[in-house]
């Protein structure tokens, strides 16, 4: 998730840039970069770390430009050195431009480009862009080349351009990455979200997919999807700061619960080719996976929960037993390992402790280790054998929402690649590949629910203690709902597998304890359904999450959730977006600190 900043106007425009991607720290900061025009020209800076860092380049002191764009990178693809930070330049240094986004189709795109001659300086996709506008403004106009462009991308961006060749022009472009314009008094601005600019203006108006926006001359046009001019309105913004980060939600964690289906495409991006799993293609992997005895996997928190999804994936398609540890667990005791099992482990931040000392125990026994990482540079991607990134920006929330459906989806491709290795059928791969593609959409249709998510929500905040129930793929699902829950809310709540039910559980059923039944359309639903009769039969309130169109369900349950029908394999994480905005609207109804709830930290690295 990286940080674009612009400025067109009378001020000092490196001055404006810099202070911008300041405000955007929290979004990431592995480098930053400027292009700026200077006596008619442009130059550009960059440096690794903070936008400070890039402020001390400047040692004679700012620039007295007027025109500029800035960039703060959160290193997703390529690793974190000054060829990869933003921006980025054609082959002959005339098109500069900055991204946020991810797209789809770079490798082929680069692949061409490199057949006509085109020579790359970074591993980003982002590069492509300005050598695909090089070769097109050869022959149209600026902004009719970006069009061009644009029109044969696939993926996400926000976009801001400049040429060497009108330095006084810049174009803005946003699809499915945020993107705001800000205007003052013979002033433009550009902007990753309207905090970086509300120093100097609150006039701002975000942009719509498909627009393109040319800022020239002191004038603005914008044209949207279709190239056909189109006024819109900028309005008073009247957050402050912090809220302007937050982009209108009330909480980091809501905007991240939102930001769910965005973290899913990313982390499958460019990892399903031709139709095959390709999310860790590394010789020396396949052949330990080929050769593994078993998987031993371990983690905390959250992430322990997306690897408990992760056996289910494993052992269901790649026929592949797995163990799953409590990280702080096995490194305390004389857990089995060897150099005959792959050793695999998630964590959010790559530095927590407790999973770094698994991971080294793992490692000093023999065992083969791949990592799934969202931040590049930490400890525990740089000394595992593999590291996979999740490519979903910085996560804000103490506690996890974005991530976890991330993790849950490198985890179903890994099981799928496993079993292309191990050569064991899975007749449905193709389904669930397709299906992993349009998970984001569903899953969006399933956000769309959030005020019947919140007026229920209204309706259980007052009880102490939860119930959480699941079967199969959904068991982990439930896990991680009763976390949020806790996390979140500060209630109480428990996990359990629905058929543990008469083991125990079912002594707490009364009319004070409500349950949360996880009760999909799939090849466990009937046996779902018995457990949930018997705690209907005990007087339990009951909210089931259930599929479009079962009427049976809703019978049965006091309150239901539906969520669209999927593949099985797909189906948590339809139901892990529904629990996420439960455990959210419940905390907001009981006033919790929902963004750094009580005794949490985001990052573990103490034991």
């Amino acid at each position: 998730m990286c940080g674009i900043v612009a400025y067109v106007g009378y001020r000092n425009a490196v001055r404006v840039c810099i202070q911008g991607l300041a405000e955007l720290e929290y979004r990431g900061y592995d480098a930053s970069g400027i292009v700026f025009v200077a006596n008619g020209t442009l130059e550009v800076v960059k440096e690794l770390g903070r936008p400070e860092n890039l402020r001390k380049k400047f040692v004679d002191g700012l620039p007295n430009s007027r025109i500029a764009i800035a960039h703060n990178r959160w290193a997703t693809h390529g690793v974190n050195n000054i060829e990869n930070a933003h921006p980025h330049s054609d082959c002959e240094g005339i098109i500069f431009l900055a991204h946020n986004g991810i797209i789809e189709n770079a490798c082929g795109l680069r692949e061409n480009l490199s057949l006509r001659d085109h020579r790359f300086k970074s591993t980003t996709d982002t590069e492509i862009i300005a050598h695909l506008i090089e070769e097109s403004n050869k022959v149209v106009g600026l902004e009719e080349a970006v069009r061009t462009v644009l029109a044969g991308i696939s993926g996400s961006y926000a976009l801001v351009i400049i040429s060497k060749k009108e330095p006084e022009k810049i174009i803005a472009a946003r699809n499915g990455s945020s993107l705001w314009l800000g205007m003052g008094n013979g002033e433009f601005f550009v902007a990753s979200e309207p905090s970086a600019m509300l120093a100097f203006t609150k006039s701002a108006l975000p942009l719509v997919d498909g627009d393109i926006a040319v800022i020239e001359n002191g004038s603005l046009v914008i044209s949207d999807a279709r190239g056909e001019r189109v006024h819109r309105e900028f309005r008073n913004v009247t957050w402050n700061v912090e809220e302007a980060k937050r982009e209108g939600y009330a909480h980091y964690t809501l905007k991240e619960i939102f930001q769910g289906p965005e973290a899913v495409g990313n982390s499958i991006f460019d990892r399903i080719k031709e139709g095959r799993p390709a999310c860790a293609d590394d010789s020396k992997l396949r052949e330990k996976i080929r050769r593994a005895r078993r998987i031993v996997s371990s983690a905390c928190g959250t992430a322990l929960y997306s690897l408990e999804l992760g056996k289910y994936f494993i052992e269901q398609y790649a026929k592949l037993p797995v163990e799953v540890e409590i990280a702080s667990e096995f490194y305390t005791k004389n857990s089995i390992i060897d150099v005959g099992d792959v050793f695999l482990t998630v964590s959010q931040s790559g530095e927590t402790l407790d999973t770094l000392e698994a991971l080294r125990l793992a490692q000093s026994k023999g065992a083969f280790s791949v990592s799934i990482v969202n931040k590049m540079g930490t400890v525990i991607p740089s000394i595992s054998d593999i590291a996979i990134f999740q490519n979903i920006g910085r996560e804000v929330g103490v506690a996890s929402t974005k991530s976890f459906l991330s993790q849950a989806a490198i985890l179903l491709l890994l099981s799928l690649e496993f079993a292309k290795i191990r050569e064991t059928l899975v007749e449905d791969m193709e389904e669930i590949l397709q299906g992993l593609k349009n998970v984001p959409a569903l899953m969006r249709k399933v956000l769309a629910q959030s005020e019947n998510v919140r007026a229920l929500s209204t309706q259980y905040s007052h009880f102490h203690n939860f119930l959480y129930l699941g079967r199969k793929f959904n068991l982990p699902v439930a896990f991680e709902g009763a976390l949020k829950l806790k996390e979140l809310s500060y209630v109480h709540a428990e996990a359990y597998g629905a058929g543990e039910m008469k083991h125990g559980p079912l002594a707490l059923i009364d009319k004070d304890f409500p349950t949360m039944a996880i009760a999909p359309r799939d090849s466990v639903y009937e046996k779902v359904i018995s457990n949930i009769e018997e705690i209907k039969t005990r007087g339990g309130p009951l909210i089931a999450i259930a599929t479009e169109g079962d009427e049976r369900i809703g019978r049965l349950a006091d309150h239901v959730l539906y969520i669209p029908e999927t593949h099985e394999a797909l189906s948590p994480f339809l139901t892990a977006s529904i629990l996420q905005l439960f455990a959210y609207y419940v905390a907001l109804d009981r006033g919790c600190d929902i963004d750094t709830p009580r005794n949490l930290a985001k990052s573990i690295t103490v034991a």
